[in-house]
């Protein structure tokens, strides 16, 4: 019950501040990529939409969102896609249609799980390629050095190499920091930034807080969240899934995995 109110709380808090934005929020529909995901694992679709004329009603009715979704991905005009497709569909091109818009919206899928943007603070050199460091602004309180210690360096390793945070008492601009504001939405000033804001009303040692603190570093590495949420304007609802359970940028459940490691050793292994 406790994991249960736990989970109604976290809804309703995150509900209470995406409220007022939902303007922004909508905006956000056009980075969907459901339609890409599920089209492409379905066997053979490209004979499928070659036989669009010969599927039943219920069957185009399946697959129709998903080719209009491609198409938003593509074009972000969500009025020109049906028109498009309606067109499309009485022509008998409709896997011409989803073809054309298909790699972009590949395009957008690939962009969750690569690098956004980059420090100029890592040294991984060639003559010590299993460590990775960067500099840190002490937070001149143990107990939070410790936690941040016991986070970031216990998640951001694999296979023998590992990141070590360098703390520094005296720091240039562009230093990463965390700072604790009380009722503060978790997040990073951007890709590659360089502040970690934290609530300060949540416990260092909740599962969700440690959690959290190696997810937002992921963010100042320079990765990209790998979860997708927006405003349904038709169904007022808001939507947000994750597109990879097993990844620490998508979900709470996920790990560091090699796609990091790899973005990270492409950008600052030298």
């Amino acid at each position: 019950w406790a994991r249960k109110l736990d989970g109604v709380y976290q809804g309703a808090s995150r509900w209470t501040l995406q409220e007022p934005y939902l303007e922004s929020y909508k905006s956000r529909a056009t980075k969907d990529v459901r339609g890409y995901y599920y089209l492409t694992r379905e066997p053979n679709w490209q004979d499928t939409l070659t036989r669009w004329d010969g599927l039943g009603s219920s069957e185009k009715a399946r697959l129709r969102p998903w080719i209009l979704s491609i198409c938003v991905n593509a074009t972000r005009d969500s009025v020109l896609c049906k028109n498009s497709l309606t067109s499309a569909e009485t022509t008998g091109t409709v896997l011409q249609f989803t073809q054309r818009h298909l790699p972009k919206a590949k395009g957008l899928w690939d962009s969750y799980f690569k690098l956004g943007g980059r420090r100029s603070d890592i040294t991984w050199r060639r003559d010590n390629p299993n460590l990775a460091s960067m500099p840190f602004k002490d937070p001149r309180d143990p107990t939070v050095k410790r936690w941040l210690l016991n986070n970031v360096e216990d998640e951001w390793r694999l296979d023998g190499w590992t990141l070590k945070l360098d703390f520094k008492s005296q720091t240039n601009w562009g230093t990463a920091e965390v700072v604790f504001i009380p009722g503060a939405t978790p997040h990073v000033n951007g890709l590659g930034g360089n502040t970690i804001t934290m609530d300060a009303n949540q416990a260092l040692e909740e599962y969700g807080t440690r959690w959290t603190i190696r997810h937002e570093f992921g963010h100042v590495l320079g990765l990209p969240d790998c979860y997708v949420e927006f405003y349904e304007e038709e169904k007022q609802v808001m939507v947000s899934y994750q597109l990879d359970l097993g990844n620490l940028m998508c979900s709470r459940r996920g790990k560091l995995q090699k796609i990091h490691y790899d973005e990270l050793k492409s950008a600052y292994f030298r």
